[in-house]
This record gives C-alpha cells, structure tokens and sequence, in this order.
C-alpha cells in the first residue's frame, strides 16, 4: 500500500530546503530581468490568514496539514521571534506532532479585585446543580474552567481556536494550563491534549460556551475525525445565570465588566478581544510572537474571573435568602429565575425587598406584578390587592393591567361590585375598547340589581 505519510515527509523536507536556501541566498531565485521568481502566491500576502480563504473542508486541510503537512515553525521564522523565548513554558509532542503549551499559577493567598483565590476551594460540591438544575454533585477540583481565543467570529470551517486555556482549582491554588498552535498544522495535537485534560473532570464551566466556545471545539474535533471528548458532559454556561442576576443592574453582561463590577478587578493594559485574530494573523505572517503575550494575559485573566463569577453566582442561586447581595435589581434577577423556575415562595421575599429599594418605576411596576401574580395564585388576595393597588399608584406601562386586575378581585373574590364598577370604569377611561366596554355593561347591570342599588362614581 502506498504510504503516503512519507510522500509528506519528502515533500515537506523538500520545502524547508527550498526556504532555507532562498532565505539565505536571495538572489537565486530571478527572473531573467532580475525580478524575483515566486512559486505561487505569498503565503501571508493579505490581512487576513490564508487558511480563511478556503471554503471546501478538504482545502481547508491541505492548508493548515491535517494530512500530516508541515509541523512547527519554519526555519527562518523560529530566528525571529519563537513563542517559547517570550513566554515561560514548553514544546510538547503527542502522537499528533508538536505544540506549545504555558501555566499560570494563582497561589492560594492571591487576591482577584475583592475576591480571595482561597475562597475557591470552599465551592460546594452542588455548586453547579443550583446554577444548572438536573445536573449532580461533583467536587470544584474535578470543575474545569474552558476559554478560547479564535480566528475569528465567523464560525465555520475557516475558524479555530489557536489559543485554549483550561482552569482549575487546586489544593494549592488555582492553575490555568495554556495550549497554544505555533502553527495552524499543529491543531491536532492540540485537541489530543484538551481531550486528555477533559477525560480528568466531570464538568466544563464556560462564559457563552453554549453559543461560541464548544460549539466551535465541537467543529474542529470532527473535522480532525475524532470523538468530541465533552459531548456527555455537563455544561455549565455562566452567562445566562449572570444575565439573570445582573442585566437589569448593569448596561453590560461581558465577563470583563462584571470583572470590575462584581469582582472589583480593573485590569491594565488588556488587549482588546476584537484585536486577538489580527494579533495572531499578525504573528503567523511575520513569526514574531511577542505582540501574543497580552493574549495570553488576557485569557488567563478570562479564565481566573470565570472561576471567580462561578463561586459568587453559584452561591447566591443555591442559597438565595442569605444572598450578600443588597442592590433591588440583583433581587429582582434571582426571583424572577425563582419563579419561573417553580420556587415563587422563595421568589416572594425577594421581590418583596427588592420593592422597597430605590429601583426605577417601570422595574418596581414589574416587581408589583409578580407579587401581585404569586399571591394571587397562592389564594392570598388581599396581599394581592395590596401590590396592585401599590401598581396603579405611578404612572408605568402595566397601569392597565393593574385596572383590570383590581376590578376582577373586587368582583370575585370581594364581592364589591361598587367598587369594582369603579375601577372598571377607570380603565375604560383610560384604554376604551370593546373588552373594557363589556365588562363595564355587565357591571353596571349588576350594581343596578344590587340591594342597595348603588352605583358609586369615582
């Protein structure tokens, strides 16, 4: 059978002599008017990377070697600038070829913003299960803590992650392990070593993993034509779970905000995320890899805060009423997730507190409401009156609603058809149509056969 991982090895030896002797010999590659011959296209002639370019998956492998292409940096590009001479950290082989991969060490003592490092070790063992019902009780250690830096947002086959970050808490510490692609070729080797770290925990915990980070490892991992090693594990997204506690609080959900907002971490010199892919184009085009230390900075950053913002969160939905939290808006979050989630008696308190806080009107009339609804529901309706009744008291978008309500209470539950004619009336004046019309008729033909016969105005 014809071995056609030797024909690679020629040919990529082939080309490395070919590179090495144009590198150091200029000029023997002329045309007969002395301009330079070229083979083929410059490799790095645009902004953006060549293997982007490609649509088709097989040409996409061909120019990153899935085959088995060039592994490494080239020669003269290693001279320059190597990843391993700007950052602490070591080329490791697998059966796949080679990479590059650094550690980040937080002792236990290091201090994050406000928040102790140390107080990672003391995350519950159903930690997660609150953040993520249905899931069961695993230690934080077995916790692995996933982030990427890609090409780009476009997904796709064109996109990949050069840069994956895995964290998690030790004994001593907290410890974030770098994986890095010197070369596009060297992805495979990568991914078996994200697949032997994942086989060690029992959870992966990301921040938008569900829409962006797994989604994408999930693409490269078939495209390499291996198991994806995460497929049966449990996920915990921790996004959604921050939006429901912070977005009514805060203009912004991103990791670095609440970083500084919740955490008390304002980071120097960050990198920006959008200009991570021209970074590593960047570095790919020219074999310089200095430009790439904030990014690693960067990740590991992201990776310590998502640790961080999983104890915090974890805690304040798996024991909601001895919550730290003060601000009205962080107590709407979590009771309105209470409440959907079938716990409005748990929800209840909350709400109650968060009215009685200084929140925006149309936040208060959304928080009245739902009291108003899990008293209702609970058949505690003068408790529901009372937070209806506290609704129709400014003006917001659920007066409305609030009218009706009054009067439907006032009717059924009351018996006070003067009453309820009043609000009835009310909410004709200020929403006319056919419904609020019916309802009106109807009541005034059963406050004329009241005993008394009265109908009050207001």
């Amino acid at each position: 059978m014809h071995n056609v991982r030797e024909d690679i090895e020629r040919l990529r030896e082939k080309m490395r002599r070919v590179e090495m002797r144009t590198a150091l010999d200029p000029g023997s590659a002329r045309g007969k008017g002395g301009e330079a011959i070229s083979s083929g296209p410059a490799p790095f002639s645009r902004d953006t990377p060549p293997w982007e370019s490609r649509s088709d998956e097989s040409g996409f492998e061909r120019s990153i070697g899935l085959s088995g292409g060039i592994q490494g940096a080239s020669p003269f590009r290693a001279e320059r600038n190597a990843i391993e001479n700007c950052l602490s950290g070591s080329i490791v082989e697998t059966p796949f070829g080679m990479h590059f991969e650094a550690e980040t060490f937080y002792p236990r003592d290091t201090s994050h913003g406000q928040f102790a490092v140390n107080e990672l070790n003391q995350s519950s063992a159903d930690l997660l299960a609150a953040l993520n019902p249905g899931d069961g009780e695993s230690p934080a250690g077995d916790w692995i803590f996933l982030d990427t830096e890609t090409t780009g947002l476009a997904g796709g086959t064109g996109t990949f992650a050069f840069l994956i970050g895995l964290g998690r808490i030790t004994d001593a510490g907290f410890l974030v392990q770098q994986f890095f692609l010197r070369e596009p070729s060297e992805e495979r080797s990568v991914l078996y070593r994200i697949a032997e770290e994942l086989e060690r925990g029992s959870a992966v915990i990301t921040y938008n993993g569900k829409a962006y980070d797994l989604p994408l490892l999930e693409t490269r991992y078939r495209l390499a034509r291996s198991a994806v090693p995460f497929a049966s594990m449990p996920h915990v997204d921790l996004l959604h779970a921050c939006r429901r506690l912070w977005k009514l609080r805060y203009e912004s959900c991103k990791l670095t905000h609440l970083e500084e907002r919740v955490l008390g971490h304002e980071r120097a010199g960050d990198v920006p995320g959008f200009l991570i892919p021209s970074l590593y184009a960047n570095y790919l085009r020219l074999g310089d890899a200095g430009s790439l230390v904030p990014v690693f900075q960067h990740n590991a950053l992201d990776i310590l805060s998502l640790a961080c913002l999983t104890h915090v969160v974890g805690g304040v939905f798996r024991d909601p009423a001895s919550m730290a939290t003060r601000h009205g808006a962080e107590c709407v979050g979590l009771g309105r997730w209470l409440k959907q989630a079938g716990h409005p008696e748990d929800a209840l308190p909350l709400l109650r507190r968060a009215a009685q806080t200084n929140i925006p009107e149309e936040l208060l009339a959304r928080t009245l409401w739902d009291i108003f609804e899990i008293e209702r529901k609970a058949g505690r309706n003068e408790a529901a009156r009372d937070a209806v009744e506290q609704l129709i008291g400014f003006p917001n978008a659920l007066h409305g609603r609030a009218l009706k309500a009054l009067s439907i209470l006032y009717e059924r539950s009351f018996k006070d058809i003067p009453r309820s004619l009043q609000y009835a009336r009310r909410l004709e004046r200020l929403q006319p149509g056919e419904e609020s019309g019916r309802r009106l008729e109807r009541l005034v033909r059963r406050g004329s056969k009241a005993p008394r016969g009265r109908i009050f105005e207001d």
